[in-house]
């Protein structure tokens, strides 16, 4: 079986998609012309969004896996003690036994740790998706209405599909990755504004 690897992949994706805006010439988006007062009230939405998500997924996951994150620490803070007594007492094979178990004990938690932060993406992924398939967009808050109603139906499928993933990644990023964002909003803001002042 012929694999491809990621590297391929990718390339063969990137040139896809350039022959598919060359072939169909899809129009320029109709940007709105917005005040810096309109991507913070676009970005304060999606960040208090991002908030009640957070703090949802935190409830779910951690009333789901906290039980047995407990177990497995109770175990290794067990083996601990038993490894301290036998290094007292000088009981090498049963101490060695007991620092094989810890290990293993480690790696295990080390693993319900990985598969806790993954589950928690994937399901702050889905629900951002969610969210946003739900009508919350970034998108369609940045785009002239009226534009968009000359576009063709494969570019408002398009268009409506890509705004999807990028509200949904942007809500699945967490309430962090917005604060950034506007915080990068605010410095231009403040910058243009001493540059138009010294002008």
């Amino acid at each position: 079986m012929l694999k491809i690897s990621k590297k391929t992949s990718m390339t063969i994706l990137v040139i896809i998609i350039l022959y598919l805006s060359w072939q169909f010439m899809p129009n320029a988006l109709p940007f709105k012309k917005l005040k810096i007062g309109d991507y913070t009230q676009i970005l304060t939405t999606l960040l208090f969004i991002s908030l009640l998500l957070e703090r949802a997924l935190e409830i779910f996951i951690t009333t789901w896996r906290t039980p047995d994150a407990r177990i497995k620490k109770h175990e290794i803070k067990q083996v601990q003690e038993r490894v301290a007594i036998g290094m007292k007492l000088g009981g090498e094979p049963e101490t060695k036994a007991f620092k094989q178990k810890l290990t293993g004990l480690k790696h295990s938690e080390l693993e319900y740790k990985s598969g806790t932060q993954r589950l928690a993406l994937w399901s702050a992924l889905i629900m951002g998706l969610l969210v946003s398939a739900a009508g919350v967009r970034t998108l369609e808050g940045l785009l002239d209405s009226g534009g968009v109603e000359c576009l063709s139906q494969l570019q408002k499928a398009l268009l409506q599909f890509c705004d999807v993933l990028l509200t949904g990644g942007l809500i699945a990023g967490g309430s962090d990755g917005i604060h950034k964002l506007m915080s990068v909003l605010f410095t231009f803001m403040e910058t243009s504004s001493k540059r138009i002042k010294n002008g």
